[in-house]
């Protein structure tokens, strides 16, 4: 039983060693993020106390919903394309530079906009605060440098890159909590560490022989890049929404303090998410390879990896739910005990995440944006009616049981209602009840 045999299992051929070593570099990075990453979260969690905490997140949480319009959904298509086009890759990285930082100004500046119109820096931060973080998506930018790597199966590089902000980030952290710095402090790092990632990025790519002064923009691949993505873009937008709105809406119904201590159980589920995104980062260049465009042999390998993340879920789901209590009075102390029961509850949601991931190999092959996009779109209006409605009934656990039956809605039950996702409908269930069939090498 070795890593190598899982993946030959999924995906078999002549890259393996290539996938392989990128594979390895993922699994050390993510590694090194979940670990330290929370830690020192936790850490800082116990110095902020639940309702700092819960104010730091919200305006954390307020961006992020913003970051996709800097980002707009290019990820996964610019990646298949520099796997497919490598004669072009000057233009298509340049192009997508271009998208991504008009983006980023747009984000910052609709995110500052709409939070000063609706008067909520009263109770949550200031406006220098928020002003602070929304500079970060300025260097979601330089994020094309990462995909060029990954379409190379070159993860090392931005491995590498990534971590220099990544330990600026925790050092800053660290320092900050031993020196009993304001709320405001932990702002400014969140967004150095930012802009140190993409310096780092930057580094990386020079150092391996490429120089971004040999990009250029092409109009006609601008609205090439904004076609393909557009559905994906607003999918991503819904789909953040979704997965965000809930903070929101409990910040605003019950304060900040539950916002604190149901983010501090969110972050423990979210710290084990590294699993499937990094298994969907390797396969996601691979699978857009002309060998694997045959339907039949596809859909056998995304049966390994649904069921694959069955497998992810297992060792992981139970013992949160069996040792909650436990584990969040050791990690955050008594001042978040209440978060143990939230923390059980969610669980769920790890394999609901799981599938998300997996599932969004299904709809980069088949080009089915637009189905995804009706589902994010239901998902995310079942989140927000049921938010309304549980917030008051059930306080924070109805937040949790929103947000699961929504991407329940959203990953399994919406696939039924088209013809051409309800073959992975069948493929996802036939993962869930018969996850023991996935047999290595």
């Amino acid at each position: 039983m070795n890593l190598r045999s899982i993946l030959d299992r999924v995906l078999p051929g002549s890259r393996m060693r290539n996938v392989l070593q990128n594979f390895s570099w993922i699994t050390l990075d993510r590694i090194l993020r979940m670990v330290a990453g929370l830690l020192v979260g936790v850490w800082v969690a116990r110095y902020l106390g639940p309702k700092q905490y819960g104010e730091f997140n919200y305006l954390v949480t307020y961006v992020s919903l913003f970051a996709t319009v800097a980002s707009f959904g290019l990820d996964s298509i610019v990646v298949r394309e520099l796997s497919r086009n490598d004669a072009n890759k000057a233009e298509i990285l340049g192009t997508t530079f271009a998208i991504r930082l008009g983006g980023s100004v747009l984000g910052v500046v609709l995110g500052l906009l709409v939070f000063v119109a609706f008067h909520q820096a009263e109770e949550f931060g200031s406006i220098p605060m928020l002003l602070v973080l929304s500079m970060s998506l300025l260097f979601v930018s330089f994020d094309v440098l990462d995909f060029w790597f990954q379409s190379r199966l070159l993860m090392r590089y931005s491995v590498l890159g990534r971590n220099i902000g990544f330990i600026v980030g925790i050092v800053s952290r660290i320092v900050a909590v031993l020196c009993g710095l304001s709320l405001f402090w932990f702002a400014v790092i969140y967004t150095a560490e930012a802009a140190f990632g993409a310096c780092g990025l930057l580094l990386i790519y020079s150092l391996s022989g490429e120089h971004i002064r040999r990009w250029k923009f092409s109009a006609q691949r601008c609205m090439a890049l904004i076609n393909q993505a557009k559905y994906l873009f607003i999918t991503s937008l819904l789909i953040i929404a979704q997965a965000r709105i809930d903070q929101i809406m409990l910040a605003n119904f019950l304060g900040a303090e539950q916002l604190g201590l149901y983010v501090a159980a969110l972050r423990m589920i979210e710290s084990f998410t590294f699993l499937p995104m990094m298994i969907q980062t390797v396969l996601v260049p691979v699978l857009s390879r002309d060998e694997f465009q045959d339907p039949g042999k596809h859909e056998e390998k995304l049966l390994n990896v649904y069921r694959l993340m069955v497998l992810i879920f297992l060792p992981i789901g139970i013992p949160l739910v069996l040792f909650s209590t436990q584990l969040v009075n050791l990690l955050f102390g008594p001042q978040y005990q209440t978060a143990a029961p939230l923390l059980a509850l969610m669980s769920i949601r790890l394999l609901l995440a799981n599938f998300g991931v997996a599932k969004s190999l299904f709809f980069l092959r088949e080009n089915a944006f637009g189905i995804s996009l009706l589902g994010a779109l239901t998902g995310c209006v079942v989140n927000i009616g049921l938010n309304f409605i549980l917030i008051r009934e059930w306080g924070t656990f109805g937040v949790v049981w929103a947000s699961t039956f929504s991407f329940f809605v959203t990953i399994f039950i919406m696939d039924l209602f088209f013809r051409r996702t309800r073959r992975n409908f069948f493929i996802m269930v036939l993962a869930l009840i018969t996850p023991w069939r996935f047999k290595l090498g």
